[in-house]
């Protein structure tokens, strides 16, 4: 507890006829803060103080709690594969997921991008900042060793700006499916989300478009994608009402398409494009 600062993003979890359920969202407000006043609710608690609190703002609840075991599930993969986290132990020979009996535990910004992610997934809407700060960024293992020149450049590349958006726009010169020139509205997009590059993978110019803002969000949230051919893909779950509304059609695509581009579309179809 005493490394959480304001700002900072908590996922609540409770449990629910005995397993754990995720079934919140909040910002801290303020430190850690020792004192001898009882919360509202000290239980068995009520005679043992220093108490220790932290005050939250912005607090978010599921209208269904999910269950974190639905969670691990569904990325079992990625994370086995994140050393760091408090959160939850890998248990026995086949390294299964279990929650850790903890209060606090820290959240690596691996797994922050997990449950952004999975919030969509179960159309929760959470207040989850959009751009990271860049002690979350250098977080990630792989930036260790870095020079400082180089986590800068990887810093922009994350939030969209700098020498990155720079060589998209030298690559595109325009939105890439519209073909808008207003450069100061359009932003750099990743195909192969963030979270799942590696380090090269972040700074290709193959693995960026140029887009407006609403091509930029429905890519990034997995509700259009591009065939190889560059034509759009168009998610289901977007309405014939919602597609009028954002100027989406089926006749859009991409201006070009390098022999480079393909691995990247390739993954963002079968990863992130939510059919």
């Amino acid at each position: 507890m005493e490394a959480v600062q304001p700002d900072d993003i908590i996922i609540h979890l409770v449990k629910i006829k005995g397993s754990y359920h995720w079934y919140g969202i909040s910002r801290a407000k303020s430190n850690l803060i020792i004192t001898d006043n009882a919360p509202p609710d000290a239980s068995a608690w009520i005679n043992m103080p220093p108490y220790q609190r932290i005050d939250l703002k912005e607090f978010n609840t599921l209208d269904t709690p999910v269950p974190i075991e639905d969670f691990f599930n569904k990325y079992s993969v990625q994370l086995q594969n994140i050393e760091e986290s408090s959160f939850y132990v890998k248990y026995g020979i086949n390294k299964e997921l279990r929650m850790a009996q903890k209060y606090f535990a820290n959240c690596p910004y691996e797994l922050y991008e997990l449950f952004n992610e999975y919030s969509h997934e179960i159309d929760f809407n959470p207040l989850i900042q959009e751009e990271p700060e860049e002690g979350y960024i250098l977080r990630d293992s792989k930036f260790e060793g870095l020079p400082e020149k180089d986590k800068e450049t990887i810093i922009q590349a994350r939030i969209g700006q700098g020498k990155y958006r720079v060589q998209l726009i030298n690559y595109w010169g325009k939105c890439s499916v519209t073909g808008c020139k207003a450069i100061n509205l359009l932003n750099a997009s990743h195909l192969k989300p963030w979270k799942d590059c590696e380090l090269r993978e972040h700074l290709d110019v193959y693995n960026g478009l140029l887009l407006i803002p609403n091509l930029d969000k429905l890519l990034d949230r997995g509700l259009i994608s591009f065939q190889d051919s560059g034509q759009i893909l168009i998610s289901s779950k977007l309405t014939k009402q919602d597609l009028e509304i954002l100027g989406i059609n089926e006749s859009m695509k991409l201006g070009k398409v390098a022999e480079q581009h393909k691995a990247y579309l390739a993954y963002h179809r079968e990863k992130v494009f939510k059919k």
